[in-house]
């Protein structure tokens, strides 16, 4: 035998020494074997599809300074609107003892991907100021607490937290839907 040819044979001990083509035995070449043996529709690959990753349609805007943060448009808002009451209604579930407007910070928090400390500072950047705005608003509507309450919690006066009622109240009426009436009152 040739040095080619015993290149292209493997001797396989477990069947007495008998001598099997290498295309045979390898598993790259086992695609191609079965195609000339079987007929090549069989073993037709199936087309690659290739998997987008999907992006999330809130934008992270943690680690941005409070004067960096944007406003996002009104249809992601919404989704993100939704995303903090089911965060708040998750949390409200694993710890109701826990005071529900500090929850509902972090929920806020979480649902725009902004840090907490950059709405809830003393910055009056457009994109910081309605996220926090909405952050009161859900407050004075999800939770039993007044007005003066939410305010201090989120570090601003009442009549701060009433200016975010006033501005936002379209969309308390198109959220309605979304809050539970047996809700934390």
């Amino acid at each position: 035998m040739t040095a080619a040819r015993a290149e292209l044979h493997r001797s396989n001990p477990a069947s007495g020494g008998v001598v099997l083509p290498m295309a045979a035995a390898l598993p790259n070449n086992r695609s191609a074997f079965a195609a000339r043996r079987f007929g090549a529709s069989m073993f037709a690959r199936a087309p690659k599809i290739e998997r987008s990753v999907v992006s999330d349609i809130v934008t992270d805007q943690r680690r941005r300074d409070a004067r960096d943060v944007r406003r996002l448009p009104l249809d992601v808002e919404a989704v993100a609107i939704r995303r903090a009451l089911a965060g708040f209604a998750r949390a409200r579930v694993i710890r109701p003892t826990d005071n529900a407007l500090l929850q509902l910070r972090r929920a806020v928090s979480g649902a725009f991907k902004v840090d907490e400390d950059a709405i809830f500072g003393p910055s009056r950047a457009l994109g910081v100021t309605r996220i926090r705005q909405i952050a009161m608003m859900l407050g004075c509507v999800v939770t039993s607490a007044t007005r003066g309450e939410v305010g201090r919690k989120m570090c601003r006066d009442r009549s701060t937290v009433w200016n975010a009622e006033k501005r936002l109240q379209h969309l308390i009426i198109g959220m309605a839907s979304t809050v539970s009436p047996r809700g934390d009152r």
